[in-house]
């Protein structure tokens, strides 16, 4: 292998998931994937909604920056858990253009 060659993908722990299947593409793991998935769409949503809520009816300018912040950070687990679906179904050394 030379310098400019990647090695293998690895399959990857996915967090609050043990055991064998608990990678990116074993069936428990892209299980875990689905349900963070899942919760982060609710969380932007509520999160959504509360600053919102914070930023016109309760006038708590601070408040609607810190849950806008929150909710940032539930899109990006969400997304991450997306991405990390998809490039489950890949095959093992196609690379992300193919």
């Amino acid at each position: 292998m030379t310098a400019h060659e990647k090695p293998e993908p690895e399959d990857r722990h996915v967090p609050g998931v043990g055991g064998p299947g608990a990678t990116d593409t074993g069936a428990d793991g892209r299980s875990a994937l689905r349900l963070h998935a899942g919760i982060s769409v609710l969380a932007v949503l509520l999160t959504a909604f509360v600053t919102v809520l914070f930023a016109t009816m309760l006038d708590a300018p601070v408040l609607a920056v810190v849950f806008g912040v929150v909710t940032l950070a539930c899109l990006a687990w969400g997304l991450r858990a997306v991405q990390r679906l998809r490039a489950g179904d890949r095959p093992r050394g196609t690379d992300r253009a193919g």
